[in-house]
């Protein structure tokens, strides 16, 4: 789900069957009252591997089983991540992207030597395409 708040549409980026970059209705301009273009976006996605039999389970190793699963291991079977991001088009060739994300396991993993059942991570990219 994303929201534009400064009311661009994906729509006027598309002409003659071809998409191209987004237009701020006003480019960033430090002298001028030009902001660029914002968007936010929230995803949640999951990630589901229970299906696969482990080497415990009666799977034979070597045809495409997953390794047993022991109290070091640090593998985990499901799990589900909410991503918060936010897009700033300073103009139509550049562009700042910061993503937040919260992953959750289903057993907790082997992070860094310590056992946890969730993770975050905050990316960030600066983009100029020219």
């Amino acid at each position: 789900m994303t929201s534009r708040l400064t009311g661009e549409s994906y729509a006027d980026s598309y002409k003659d069957g071809v998409f191209s970059r987004m237009f701020p209705k006003r480019n960033l301009a430090l002298d001028k009252e030009g902001f660029g273009a914002i968007e936010l976006g929230l995803r949640y996605s999951r990630f589901d591997a229970s299906d696969f039999k482990t080497a415990a389970a009666g799977c034979v190793t070597g045809t495409g089983c997953l390794a047993t699963a022991s109290a070091t291991a640090a593998y985990t079977n499901e799990a589900d991540a909410w991503t918060l991001g936010a897009k700033w088009i300073l103009t139509p060739n550049t562009r700042l992207l910061l993503n937040y994300v919260r992953t959750s396991f289903d057993t907790p993993v082997l992070l860094n030597g310590k056992r946890s059942d969730s993770e975050e991570a905050l990316m960030m990219r600066a983009q100029y395409d020219f």
